[in-house]
């Protein structure tokens, strides 16, 4: 989605839009709440899960996983480095439809390359 692209963050096609929208863009900052936004093209399954990995240097906490347009009692859990959170859905998510969520960011000492 073209209409928020933050440094260092790369929107894969799989999805049908995607967004990251952050709160701070600061060298250091971590009060970062960035909100995730998302459509897939296709549903789907319950029980599924989806990686959010951030580019070096940043850090990514999924104690702070708020849930704003999820299908139940989404969680999250920390992936295999401080850069990944996986989020579980345990139920069906549609296509075309709007997802949210929210996560703190700790943000990198200085800035990471543009995303092409």
């Amino acid at each position: 989605l073209d209409e928020a692209r933050v440094s260092g963050f790369d929107i894969f096609a799989s999805l049908r839009s995607s967004a990251v929208v952050p709160k701070d863009l600061a060298a250091l900052s971590f009060t970062n709440h960035a909100s995730f936004k998302f459509e897939v093209s296709a549903s789907i399954a319950a029980n599924s899960s989806l990686l959010v990995l951030a580019p070096t240097g940043f850090v990514l906490y999924p104690s702070t996983f708020r849930p704003v347009a999820l299908p139940g009692p989404a969680t999250s859990r920390q992936g295999t480095s401080e850069r990944e959170v996986i989020v579980m859905f345990p139920f069906r998510l549609e296509a075309f439809k709007e997802y949210a969520f929210r996560l703190t960011i700790g943000n990198p000492t200085v800035s990471p390359r543009e995303n092409s």
